[in-house]
């Protein structure tokens, strides 16, 4: 009996069930879906690129481009995604069929036209999802000059006015971009809450009194020690000399360092092992923490300068009330200062592109 016989059936199921396979390799509907998406698409990141460059574009309509952008760009990657197994079971497909013979040598018409078939659809899904791709960066980029657009703005409205601090256009500007600060912080806890909120591990927050507890019971422990150690040392004088007075600052330092880290590292490590810190809340968390320990190392720093109510102690020859007065105003000081650098980090978290969540 000739193999010729054999071989034709074998070639002639095997096609038929390449052509089955085909059939069932990906949904036609939602592969209409994207192209309908990414007709829907152009125009609109066409419009908005136009919009862009115009200078007079209020809050309210970088705002609403900036959500359009957002729901195009997450709306890009969904269908993205989801064409990914449709171009693995067309791959595989054309897998099975075997490489394209070479040279001289022919395959069944049914197996050339499967292959032509298989590879036709690969084209056109590799096609799509390379356009919606596409259109995901554009969404992406856009909204980054939207982000920094706002970001100029409001802190050309808060910091960088040349206007008399009587102006009322002054305020009005400040209190605008206040606004507009509070509005985007709040929208950006909203949505971080959203996307922590079913995946987080509460149980995790009841380890921030035990940590606590453990690193306070140290530090106390250790500046026991380290006070023993001191007052160990014979005092020559009764009123203190310029190296205790020093010392004195310096432990004041050392401990409200060291206090703020026992609060903040339970929480930040509590968090972060529950599944609560994500990049965009980390900038804010770290700029907050460095905001207060900064200002209050000045606070301390100047309280220990001055010593109000106790004169022996102080390193700069100040009366009573204006040593009282120092320390106030020298955190208000600092306050200030280092809140005019924080604001800036909190403004880059506040109004980073959408992709840095």
């Amino acid at each position: 009996m000739s193999m010729a016989g054999p071989r034709r059936i074998f070639a002639a199921l095997l096609a038929l069930l390449c052509l089955v396979g085909t059939a069932l390799a990906f949904d036609e509907a939602l592969v209409r879906r994207a192209e309908r998406a990414i007709e829907e698409y152009r125009p609109q990141l066409l419009n908005i690129s136009k919009e862009l460059q115009n200078p007079a574009l209020d809050e309210q309509q970088l705002v609403t481009f900036r959500d359009r952008l957002e729901l195009i760009r997450a709306d890009a990657v969904k269908l993205s995604t989801s064409l990914a197994a449709p171009i693995a079971e067309v791959n595989q497909q054309l897998a099975s069929l075997g490489p394209a013979p070479g040279g001289n040598e022919t395959e069944p018409s049914t197996v050339a036209d499967e292959r032509r078939d298989l590879l036709a659809s690969l084209n056109r899904l590799s096609g799509i999802k390379s356009r919606l791709d596409v259109g995901a960066v554009e969404a992406e980029q856009m909204a980054g000059r939207i982000a920094a657009i706002q970001r100029n703005s409001f802190l050309e409205r808060i910091f960088e006015s040349d206007r008399p601090i009587l102006s009322p256009s002054l305020w009005v500007d400040t209190g605008a971009g206040i606004s507009l600060f509070a509005s985007r912080l709040g929208g950006l806890f909203a949505a971080w809450w959203d996307e922590v909120a079913p995946t987080a591990n509460f149980r995790t927050l009841l380890l921030i009194p035990i940590f606590a507890s453990i690193l306070g019971v140290g530090y106390v422990l250790l500046r026991r020690g380290l006070v023993r150690w001191t007052r160990s040392r014979p005092r020559e004088q009764q009123i203190p000399n310029d190296l205790n007075r020093l010392w004195r600052i310096f432990r004041a330092l050392i401990t409200t360092v060291v206090a703020l880290i026992i609060l903040y590292a339970p929480v930040r490590v509590a968090l972060k092992l529950g599944g609560f810190i994500t990049p965009r809340f980390d900038l804010i968390l770290t700029a907050v923490f460095e905001l207060i320990l900064a200002s209050l190392i000045y606070y301390v720093l100047a309280l220990r300068v001055s010593s109000p109510g106790n004169p022996a102690w102080r390193i700069i020859n100040l009366g009573e009330v204006a040593a009282s007065r120092l320390p106030v105003l020298v955190g208000i000081a600092g306050l200030v200062s280092v809140g005019n650098e924080r604001m800036l980090a909190l403004a880059d978290a506040v109004f980073l592109p959408v992709s840095y969540t």
